[in-house]
């Protein structure tokens, strides 16, 4: 009977934190997508060397606000708003810049 009690509280005790630790998972997963993205066009052709530097600076301008916006331990609902805004503003710079057909 201990033990049954002991596993209930424990779970109340562990479980929400692990569950609240990071809201902007998802976030950081669309970085690495991107990422992932622009390193293919750099393999296929699809982007000069001039685009490549635009779209990693946009890139790290990212990564700084995220940086910015867990810098208190908190992402407001504003600050992950702005972020994912961001986010697909760079997605859509990515695709574009791939599809430019643009050899230089």
């Amino acid at each position: 009977m201990k033990r049954a009690i002991f596993i209930f509280y424990s779970i109340f005790l562990f479980v929400p934190p692990a569950l609240t630790q990071s809201n902007s998972s998802g976030i950081e997963g669309k970085q690495m997508t991107q990422s992932v993205l622009i390193v293919n066009g750099i393999n296929n052709g699809d982007l000069s060397a001039r685009e490549v530097r635009k779209l990693r600076a946009e890139q790290k301008k990212i990564r700084r606000m995220e940086r910015i916006a867990k810098a208190d331990g908190v992402v407001t609902s504003r600050e992950r708003r702005v972020l994912r805004k961001a986010k697909r503003q760079a997605a859509r710079h990515i695709a574009r810049e791939r599809n430019d057909r643009n050899p230089f």
